[in-house]
């Protein structure tokens, strides 16, 4: 829903043009994990709380979003700073229902009772308030967002995620100066803090995660060229061990990271080239391969006057060795392994 006055350009019949705009936003995810296991004593899971002969577990997951945004626009009339601070506000409601399977009831052997075991229901609701600073136009390209989101009740009370952008675009928009500092903290997800089935359990209260992140990238738009750096700190990070049971890290683990991307075209062919580096100095709960590649060489043309494009080659794909995840398909997480790099 836009709201604004009409344009003073008679070549565009009295047009309306937009001073602000209302925006409403809805989301909906419904999801179902059902996981059965006919032999629980093969030594794939670290317990066994009910049942030896068979494992039967569900986890139902709901999540509804709704938020309004009013938001100033560009109007289009660029008379100085009245016209050129844009601003905007905004709530988001959050509703979340989870229902496990209850396992101090389930377990005794007989189809009906499978059937109509009983759940643990589980829902809240979180409200976030956001609010967001920008410039609608620029005179020197150069633009910039400062926005914070804060979570007032519920669930997700006093999570925040403040973040900064600036954008310097230079000769005629051909090279691009980007920086981004961003800080928050979150609550856990509920999985973390509660789980339970035959084969896993936890009742926990861990603390909220925090993160503090700078990052910097620079192209030149000509030469098709990019590099970029990335110093993060996360702060009570969450994982799940090596028995895939969910635990928390009270620490706080620096991750540093850069890139350089280079592609290279000649007539109908091109080689896209993308090297990262990575640096975790504590691999206790996060590992990263320090070193990735990527490259692709195609060729690309257009057929029949334009109508179909045409792409073909080859990708390959490179990481160091490292001890990547396992993954556990009795919850659907990932954990941490250190057997296989």
């Amino acid at each position: 829903m836009n709201f604004g006055s009409a344009s003073a350009d008679t070549s565009k019949h009295n047009a309306i043009i937009p001073n602000s705009r209302f925006v409403l936003t809805s989301f909906f995810e419904d999801n179902v994990l059902k996981y059965q296991d006919d032999m629980p004593l093969s030594g794939f899971y670290p317990t066994i709380y009910y049942d030896t002969a068979l494992t039967f577990d569900s986890t139902y997951t709901r999540k509804i979003e709704n938020e309004l945004v009013w938001k100033r626009v560009d109007n289009g009339k660029h008379r100085g700073l009245i016209d050129m601070f844009g601003i905007s506000f905004g709530v988001k409601d959050q509703f979340f229902r989870v229902r496990q399977t209850n396992i101090d009831t389930l377990y005794h052997h007989t189809l009906e009772d499978l059937i109509s075991r009983q759940k643990i229901d589980t829902a809240f609701n979180s409200v976030f308030a956001s609010a967001e600073f920008y410039n609608t136009y620029s005179d020197h390209n150069f633009w910039w967002n400062f926005s914070g989101k804060y979570g007032v009740t519920g669930y997700n009370a006093n999570d925040y995620d403040a973040l900064v952008l600036l954008k310097k675009n230079i000769k005629n928009n051909l090279n691009v100066l980007f920086l981004k500092a961003e800080t928050k903290s979150r609550a856990p997800d509920f999985i973390y803090n509660h789980y339970t089935s035959n084969n896993f359990r936890w009742n926990n209260n861990f603390e909220k995660t925090q993160q503090q992140s700078v990052a910097f990238n620079f192209s030149i738009k000509k030469y098709n060229f990019a590099v970029g750096t990335d110093f993060s700190i996360y702060s009570n990070v969450l994982y799940f061990d090596n028995a895939a049971i969910a635990k928390q890290y009270l620490s706080s683990i620096p991750v540093i990271s850069a890139f350089m991307k280079k592609d290279i075209s000649f007539h109908n062919w091109h080689l896209t080239n993308k090297v990262c580096y990575q640096k975790v100095p504590d691999t206790t709960v996060i590992r990263l391969p320090e070193l990735v590649l990527e490259h692709s060489l195609y060729f690309e043309n257009d057929l029949f006057k334009g109508a179909l494009r045409l792409q073909i080659g080859a990708s390959v794909f490179y990481t160091s060795a490292y001890y990547s995840n396992a993954y556990m398909p009795a919850t659907g997480q990932f954990y941490l392994q250190n057997q296989q790099k």
